[in-house]
């Protein structure tokens, strides 16, 4: 714990060396082409009252447009890409709430961002009851895994809900963290502050934060997110996921 704590020193100094921050390096896609469109692969979703407490940490990230962010969650606005890895990448989707739930693969030839084609002729099972959440409530990524779990991703790829996007958003369950802290590494080694703040109204059994970071700053390319949590006791928390923004 003490090693990880000495890394966020390092950030705040602006003396953590590129190799420290570059162990996990991905491409960056070319533009989308407005006619194309993704199909989900083996796309389940569900929406219950019974929802079990999340034990992740990172749980979304998303490419938004600040002053949308408390508007209505609109699915047909996501637009998904693959991690470039040349295998089919996993997608999870979550509300805030829990309620809701859903995963799929997105296919390798995805490499640029594209909207999605609903998985059916009906459309989307729950296209109305989504419209209830804000787009900051409900979080998404996709990634590299050998198994569809957030637990063993490798690679992280925001999901996209504006068209022109200023703001990426990493949703996490800071666990009753009494303080949460954001930073990102850009390629350069340069670090730039994110903003979280803590979701008071409504339930939040998926996570409970959002930390938001200026698209102009962070600029396109391969990042490190660190997250830094402070317990009601004990220790500080470090931790890190790999983000790949542009597309």
């Amino acid at each position: 714990m003490v090693r990880i704590e000495m890394k966020w020193s390092l950030l705040n100094c602006g003396r953590l060396f590129p190799a420290a921050i570059m162990s996990l390096s991905f491409g960056v896609p070319p533009a989308s082409s407005q006619s194309e469109v993704i199909a989900i692969d083996n796309f389940e979703e569900h929406l219950s009252d019974f929802v079990p407490m999340s034990g992740h940490l990172f749980v979304g990230l998303g490419l938004v447009m600040a002053s949308e962010m408390s508007g209505s969650f609109q699915i047909s606005d996501l637009q998904l890409r693959s991690a470039a890895s040349g295998q089919p990448s996993c997608l999870l989707l979550t509300s805030r709430d829990g309620r809701y739930v859903a995963s799929g693969s997105v296919p390798s030839s995805a490499t640029h961002y594209a909207p999605v084609k609903p998985p059916s002729e009906r459309g989307w099972s729950y296209q109305e009851p989504l419209k209830e959440y804000d787009r900051d409530d409900i979080a998404g990524m996709v990634f590299d895994a050998e198994s569809c779990s957030l637990a063993s991703a490798k690679t992280a790829i925001p999901i996209k809900l504006s068209t022109e996007p200023d703001t990426l958003i990493v949703q996490v369950n800071s666990q009753r963290a009494t303080n949460v802290q954001s930073k990102a590494v850009r390629p350069d080694s340069s670090t730039v502050d994110g903003e979280c703040s803590k979701k008071s109204e409504g339930s939040s059994r998926a996570f409970d934060t959002v930390c938001r970071f200026d698209l102009g700053k962070v600029g396109v390319g391969n990042l490190e997110v660190f997250i830094r949590r402070v317990p009601r006791s004990g220790p500080p928390r470090v931790d890190q996921i790999g983000v790949s923004v542009g597309g």
